[in-house]
């Protein structure tokens, strides 16, 4: 009786294609940039989800740049010039605020508030003689947790350092926090993955509402 025999291509054609989730993000900066492993990593990974990400600031052109750099990543952005508040008011997709304003992110809270969706993001913070970096991961299941983050941030505004990222951890910083950076940004970068496959699976995310850290390594939950 005569076979034939499969070629070994014939389960790679007959791999299902990835779904597509599309993830909001606020920022297209520092944040963003450095978060683009956390994105590559999560594509690499997963055989069911491609993230498709929509990059949102108002800086004209930095949104493009983003994107231009996120392709040599294999990550796909398509970029738009503006706020992401605004954006937040008529896109619903999971959104990740990466914007080193405490102010924008309130905003972008009450937003959230208003249209849910789910939510994670960072802001890092000039602290005398520190460093400290606030992530929030938000889901539908606990609406009270934006109204916290929303406050959070409006009394960070208020008792803090100048905001921006230029005065945190730009040239205008101390020479440590600039140093340190590069630690909480893969601090985040690692939450992103895990957070973003939750919300992907539609599953209980296992981490704090709120968390910080002043290290980039131990991380401790923040209650308001």
């Amino acid at each position: 009786m005569h076979t034939t025999k499969k070629s070994d291509g014939a389960s790679t054609k007959n791999a299902r294609p990835k779904k597509s989730l599309n993830i909001l993000v606020g920022g297209a900066n520092r944040g963003t940039r450095q978060n683009l492993p956390g994105y590559e990593r999560f594509n690499a990974k997963s055989s069911g989800t491609e993230l498709v990400l929509r990059c949102v600031d108002p800086e004209p052109g930095r949104a493009a740049e983003c994107a231009e750099l996120a392709a040599k990543s294999g990550v796909a952005i398509t970029p738009d010039e503006g706020r992401i508040e605004d954006a937040m008011r008529s896109d619903l997709s999971p959104t990740v605020l990466q914007v080193d304003n405490a102010e924008t992110v309130a905003n972008a809270m009450a937003v959230a508030r208003a249209l849910p969706r789910p939510v994670t993001g960072m802001l890092l913070v000039g602290l005398p003689g520190r460093l400290l970096g606030v992530r929030f991961t938000l889901t539908l299941g606990n609406p009270t947790a934006f109204q916290e983050v929303e406050t959070l941030m409006h009394t960070l505004r208020e008792v803090t350092a100048p905001s921006g990222s230029s005065k945190v951890i730009g040239l205008e910083a101390p020479i440590g926090q600039q140093l340190a950076e590069p630690l909480f940004r893969e601090w985040f970068a690692r939450h992103t993955e895990d957070v973003l496959g939750k919300f992907a699976a539609g599953t209980p995310v296992n981490c704090a509402p709120i968390e910080g850290t002043f290290d980039g390594g131990r991380t401790l939950p923040v209650l308001i």
